[in-house]
């Protein structure tokens, strides 16, 4: 927070808000599924992960992972 305020002649508070809004307004476009891109840094993307099996290493029981979502950093 602190290099943020330098640079941007914020105070703490409210460069503290301005990143915690830019961070909110990133994750509501990702659960719509949307891609946010920033020129210069990358882009975020959400990608799926495919339903799969697989084995419990210290058991050897099988055992089926869900699929998911994740975020991912193009640069």
């Amino acid at each position: 927070m602190n290099n943020i305020a330098k640079k941007s002649n914020l105070s703490k508070i409210k460069s503290k808000l301005a990143l915690e809004s830019i961070l909110k307004m990133i994750t509501e476009f990702l659960k719509v599924g949307n891609t946010v891109e920033f020129i210069g840094f990358g882009i975020f993307k959400v990608n799926n992960c495919k339903e799969r099996a697989d084995r419990n290493s210290q058991t050897g029981m099988r055992i089926k992972n869900y699929s998911s979502k994740y975020t991912r950093i193009y640069s």
